[in-house]
């Protein structure tokens, strides 16, 4: 009886194991990563069929991930991707608790099927292009990290309304001549509900000529920023835990 699958291999091979890997009925680990990315690959989900007791899927060097769908893998409580150009996700995933996408190009979370209902801990990290996210699709979610590079968008809009959201992380890059490299660091801060506890201004920006956007934030419990942050923190009156880089 089969439970776990890691399989790395030529992108010919794993999209092979894609259809096939339906047959194991009671697969709860499954784990599909290119050896060498391959910019033609596609992991099209809705291909591993009704894996009712599937908690773990990993994937890795895909051209494009995606999961469309009413009710897609029922079971799945963890959801790791990274390497990819592109992430899609429009799909019911009603147990799904953890998901972690890193080193992406362009990563979609939204659409009219969207539902993640039980989505508590996030982290998108090293997305380069654009990052689309219907927030009012994870109600549940408590912990948000997002780290994007030079030329990264994000829309914040509903953002707010994540009012289970209590541990915050942004990343912000190095490059002080351009300005937009503050800019959705900044966003995602600004738009950020009252209810976070905990916050994390990491990066390589060594010059704070102006304060982040703390000013939704004034009680926080706990703060991670660097040395210069230090004079802006006037609003955060409830502050009772301050590390400064």
């Amino acid at each position: 009886m089969l439970e776990a699958l890691k399989v790395r291999a030529g992108a010919r091979a794993c999209q092979f194991l894609t259809s096939a890997v339906r047959v194991f009925l009671n697969l709860r680990d499954l784990s599909l990563c290119l050896a060498t990315p391959c910019s033609s690959s596609l992991l099209d989900c809705a291909a591993l069929g009704q894996l009712s007791w599937l908690q773990s899927l990993t994937a890795s060097g895909w051209d494009r991930v995606v999961l469309r769908g009413d009710t897609l893998l029922p079971a799945l409580t963890s959801l790791q991707l990274w390497r990819l150009r592109l992430l899609e996700v429009d799909a019911l995933l009603p147990s799904l608790k953890d998901l972690v996408v890193e080193c992406v190009d362009a990563v979609q979370l939204a659409g009219g099927r969207l539902q993640l209902p039980r989505l508590t801990a996030m982290a998108l990290d090293e997305i380069s292009n654009k990052l689309r996210v219907s927030w009012a699709a994870m109600p549940q979610l408590q912990k948000l990290s997002l780290h994007g590079t030079c030329g990264f968008e994000v829309d914040t809009s509903g953002l707010a309304g994540l009012t289970h959201l209590t541990s915050l992380g942004v990343y912000y890059t190095s490059l002080e001549s351009t300005q937009f490299s503050r800019e959705p660091a900044d966003s995602v801060v600004a738009a950020a509900p009252h209810t976070v506890r905990e916050l994390a201004l990491r990066g390589e920006r060594l010059i704070w000529d102006q304060p982040p956007p703390l000013h939704r934030q004034s009680e926080l419990d706990r703060l991670l920023c660097h040395v210069d942050v230090i004079p802006y923190l006037r609003e955060a009156k409830q502050l009772r835990q301050l590390i400064a880089l």
